[in-house]
């Protein structure tokens, strides 16, 4: 076997690997405003969503499957901020294992996904993977229209 090749083989593509991982990791989790979904302006509608299930400032809807291992510790780390704020913020679970056109309806490509809906269901924030919750704190103190002093340590 030729040098250049055999470095290439041995050095470059596992060099290429671990960047696309890097860049694949550091997007994940990563809140996005607005939705590149089409139609889904009214996306409390389209999820089924009874007006009841809603908060009055936001609603975190998490899509979630029965085989995802990180979605139990979502579900959590969503429900205690949605605690925290009573009844301005809901958090609602929808499993997607058996329905797979509400997940390419949604976009939905990995679970946990998470879809931050406004007063009028109108989706305000999406993350893919398991959300940054200082990204999405800032996010919903906005929707709920508080502001939200550090604290130090």
């Amino acid at each position: 076997m030729d040098l250049v090749p055999a470095l290439v083989a041995g050095i470059g593509l596992p060099a290429l690997a671990t960047l696309i991982g890097l860049v694949v990791r550091s997007r994940d989790g990563r809140l996005r405003a607005g939705s590149r979904t089409p139609g889904t302006s009214g996306a409390a509608e389209a999820l089924g969503l009874a007006p009841d299930a809603l908060g009055t400032d936001a609603t975190l809807v998490q899509f979630s499957t029965s085989y995802c291992s990180r979605c139990p510790g979502t579900a959590r780390a969503l429900g205690d901020l949605a605690d925290a704020h009573d009844a301005d913020v809901r958090h609602v679970e929808i499993d997607l294992t058996d329905d797979a056109p509400l997940a390419d309806r949604f976009d939905v490509r990995q679970t946990p996904t998470v879809l931050v809906l406004d007063a009028a269901g109108r989706i305000a924030g999406r993350i893919a993977g398991v959300p940054r919750t200082g990204e999405l704190r800032t996010l919903i103190d906005d929707l709920t229209r508080r502001n939200r002093v550090p604290q130090r340590a």
